[in-house]
């Protein structure tokens, strides 16, 4: 006689998880994205739409954890797509729906004057112009005490300051 033994069979799948996507923008026309995979992946492919889904940047292959996307529309908006791929084949896609926005300025300092507090800062070559905020705490709500015209304005004289007072720009 012969005996056999068998057992049921079993099954496994292959997924890759959708990676981790941030982004920050650093022009009024471009933004970087930062990639972390969610698994074994060493590569990832991405590619950028307009809001109606037409293709902007067509679709690329890295193993860089960073991508920069650049010649965009200022503030018009984008949806950036990412997926881990391995050779075994490609995961879900993630995406990241974004505007190309004005990187935040940079160097804020504020200084007493004799006619009241100037705000300097370092300004972006694209940017048109600058809103300057102000608040008497650091996490309150700021109020926009004014609007300066042009790139190349990057200071403001705050007049409307209260001797013994502490403001936040």
């Amino acid at each position: 006689r012969d005996y056999k033994t068998t057992s049921g069979a079993k099954s496994a799948s292959y997924t890759l998880e959708t990676p981790t996507v941030s982004y920050v923008n650093t022009s009024t026309t471009s933004a970087e994205f930062t990639l972390a995979a969610n698994g074994t992946s060493d590569k990832f492919v991405y590619y950028v739409t307009d809001a109606n889904g037409k293709s902007i940047v067509a679709p690329n292959q890295t193993t860089s954890d960073t991508v920069s996307v650049k010649s965009l529309g200022a503030c018009k908006a984008y949806r950036f797509y990412a997926a881990q791929k391995t050779a075994v084949g490609t995961g879900d896609y993630k995406r990241v729906s974004f505007r190309a926005l004005p990187a935040k300025v940079k160097g804020v300092k504020a200084s007493r004057t004799k006619t009241g507090i100037k705000v300097a800062f370092t300004g972006q070559s694209d940017a048109s112009g600058y809103d300057v905020y102000r608040g008497i705490s650091e996490y309150a709500t700021y109020t926009k005490i004014t609007s300066l015209d042009g790139a190349d304005s990057n200071s403001y004289i705050d007049m409307g300051v209260k001797y013994g007072t502490t403001y936040y720009y």
